[in-house]
């Protein structure tokens, strides 16, 4: 994850996802704690391929904290 906000999230994937449309997300806590547990989902709205990885751009249409 590079990038997260309340509408949208940005991150890398090394397999291209452009035939997906949708996308479903479970973080996890790292050892800090720094954010909580969360999962969300929503739309896939661009991928751009970057140096043999994936840069995807989604919108979040749902987010909870588990």
């Amino acid at each position: 994850m590079q990038n997260f906000s309340a509408t949208g999230m940005l991150l890398t994937a090394t397999e291209d996802p452009a035939n997906e449309k949708s996308i479903h997300i479970h973080v996890k806590p790292g050892s800090q704690k720094i954010i909580p547990e969360i999962a969300a989902s929503g739309e896939i709205m661009r991928v751009e391929s970057s140096d043999n990885e994936f840069v995807v751009a989604c919108k979040l249409t749902n987010i909870s904290a588990t």
